[in-house]
């Protein structure tokens, strides 16, 4: 059956061309919002557009030449990232530039970190454009039910993780962490940048 927006999109694309706008769309999932932030701060860089996650949004990604899925970290698994995935042939994701970004508390400076998340939302792909950019977390202000999640994935967390790694998590998530910064975006807009005019 063929997909109908794969044709809107061709229309959308030459029409926004020509207008000299973005084809860029930014679908965002935050928690605390750390990665609403982040999203924030990119769009107004890329000066696109930008929604926030749910099942109708998420569509959307078939009507873009460059799909920007920026979602918060749980566990070791970037939450909703399996939604896109299944829908990745419904939504022609393969003919897209398709970043993945991965917000979270783990230590963004660990390749042992990065590798072990790329591998657990398989996105080890070296032509998957994957990227990992530090949040927050303020134990004050977590909800009970969710103190009550971490505390159950606890066991499963921090799996696989170096001594150091895991020391660095649980500070965090003891004491708190805030590594929002919109520098951390420099290596992310260059990478969509260079995609763009490809």
């Amino acid at each position: 059956m063929k997909n109908p927006n794969r044709t809107a999109a061709i229309r959308r694309a030459a029409a926004m061309a020509e207008r000299g706008e973005s084809d860029t769309i930014i679908v965002y999932n935050s928690s605390n919002g750390a990665t609403m932030q982040y999203a924030a701060w990119l769009s107004e860089v890329l000066e696109c557009d930008v929604v926030n996650y749910n099942r109708k949004h998420l569509a959307y990604v078939s009507l873009y030449k460059t799909v920007i899925f920026m979602s918060w970290v749980r566990a070791g698994e970037i939450t909703r990232l399996m939604m896109l995935r299944q829908n990745y042939d419904n939504f022609n994701m393969k003919e897209k530039n398709l970043f993945i970004v991965g917000v979270g508390i783990g230590p963004a400076e660990s390749e042992a970190y990065l590798k072990r998340l790329k591998y657990r939302n398989s996105c080890e792909d070296k032509n998957l454009k994957f990227f990992y950019l530090p949040g927050k977390y303020d134990p004050d202000k977590v909800k009970s039910v969710d103190k009550a999640s971490v505390y159950a994935m606890s066991g499963t967390m921090y799996e696989g993780l170096s001594e150091e790694d895991m020391l660095t998590m649980k500070e965090r998530f003891d004491k708190g962490y805030d590594g929002l910064d919109p520098d951390n975006l420099r290596s992310l807009v260059e990478a969509i940048f260079l995609a763009e005019t490809k």
